[in-house]
């Protein structure tokens, strides 16, 4: 998400945050990949997690996206205003930098909150 807003960040996977109310329908279109279910995760008590691997790249493919923290679960709020791209013709919706602002913070990923920071005080 920051990548594709043009921040200079090193990325080594694809995270994907599929609505709710869209996990049928998401569901029959990832058949067709050979994936791994894991909804294990402590820190991450996110309601569906999917991993698969296309052309070599990582995917991570969440539902119901929370993170386990000090003052409780923070769950990602995946109908805040979306900016959409294209990307080679196709259609690309991205999170909000707020919610990402929010999620990184509750991440303790410092690194992350202050672009997201930098970036919304000269915008």
């Amino acid at each position: 998400m920051l990548k594709l807003r043009g921040f200079d960040v090193f990325v080594d996977d694809i995270d994907v945050i599929v609505k709710t109310e869209e996990i049928t329908r998401f569901e029959e279109v990832l058949r067709i990949y050979n994936f791994k279910k894991d909804n294990s995760s402590t820190k991450y008590p996110t309601n569906h997690f999917y991993e698969l691997s296309i052309d070599g790249v990582d995917v991570d493919i969440m539902i119901g996206f929370k993170i386990n923290t000090d003052e409780g679960i923070y769950n990602f709020d995946d109908t805040t205003k979306v900016e959409e791209i294209k990307i080679n013709g196709t259609l690309v919706y991205l999170s909000s930098l707020e919610e990402w602002l929010n999620a990184y913070n509750a991440m303790h990923r410092k690194d992350k909150v202050s672009i997201i920071q930098e970036y919304l005080r000269h915008k």
